[in-house]
Formats: C-alpha cells, structure tokens, sequence
C-alpha cells in the first residue's frame, strides 16, 4: 500500500534529521494557579472549595508537511497565535448521614467553568509543493510574509454543573449507590 511506500522512503534517516523550516519555531507559557479550602462543618460533613486559573499563550511559525505521489513536500506556512484563559470554581460538600439505624453518605456540589479562547493563523502559500528530501533538508528557506489567508476563532464557554451521590449502606454486605 502508499503508507508503506512512503515509509519506506523516510524511515531510514539519522535521529538528528529535523523536518522543521530554519524560521519555524513554538513559544507556548502555561500558568496554572489554584486555591483550595478543605473545611470541617461538623463530625459528619466537610466541603472542599477549588479556585482553578489558567492562562495559555501561544505564538508559533509553523510549516507542514505531505506526501504527494510519494514526494515529501511543504504545505503552506502558518504564524499562529494563541490566547486562551480558564476559570474553574467548584464546593463539594461529602459527609454521612443516618437513617434506619445505618450511617450512609452523602455527596452534592455545584462546579463552574468559563474558558475564553482567541486564536489566529496567517498563512502563506508561497513554499507549498516544495520538495524535500529528509537526508539532505537543512531547514533553510526564506521567512514567508504570512498573508495570503487569514482565519481563526474567538469564543467563550460557559458551564454550570451540579451534582449529588449516595450510597445506602442497605446491610453490612449490599449498597445501593444514587
């Protein structure tokens, strides 16, 4: 089949061959902050609070690649851009509780989450359909201008969960979980 005959033509190469463009590079910051607060109502009943933050910010010059007949080739050129910030709130309240003469427990909580995500590519097509050979590719082509085509996406999600568990110690030997 194709896959094997592009395999063949590119699995004997030195561990130090890089597909990568001598202009292609990933620069990605995560910061992720927490706080949390576990707290003792009573004997039977704690809640747990978690505050969750994350930024990410991307920024990359990336090129793909293809097989084409059996050809390596270049795709288009993307710079890319990335901004994405997280907020994750969540009380879980856990405890026991009796009734006829058993002690069962008891799970609820409520959780919610907003995410804002921005992100952009330029491309440039410029170097599409350009061959390479993985034994000999060095990376060197000059830096596309990255405008011939522009897209991305822009959106906030929203969510509110609420949950709640039991389980019934029916006997010593057999729960019922809700």
């Amino acid at each position: 089949p194709f896959v094997d005959k592009v395999r063949a033509l590119y699995d004997d190469y030195d561990i130090s061959t890089n597909a990568a463009t001598n202009w292609s590079y990933r620069d990605a910051i995560t910061t992720d902050t927490f706080i949390e607060f576990d707290n003792h109502l009573s004997d039977n009943l704690k809640v747990k609070t978690t505050y969750l933050y994350k930024n990410i910010d991307q920024d990359a010059n990336l090129v793909n690649l293809w097989v084409n007949s059996g050809i390596l080739e270049l795709d288009a050129a993307q710079h890319y851009e990335l901004n994405s910030k997280e907020h994750m709130f969540d009380v879980t309240f856990d405890g026991t509780y009796s009734l006829l003469k058993r002690k069962h427990e008891l799970m609820f909580g409520i959780n919610l989450a907003k995410r804002d995500v921005k992100e952009i590519s330029n491309y440039d097509n410029s170097i599409t359909g350009t061959a390479i050979n993985l034994l000999t590719w060095d990376g060197s082509t000059a830096i596309p201008s990255f405008n011939d085509r522009t897209d991305g996406t822009d959106y906030d999600e929203k969510q509110l969960s609420v949950f709640f568990a039991t389980n019934y110690y029916l006997s010593d030997d057999f729960r019922l979980l809700l």
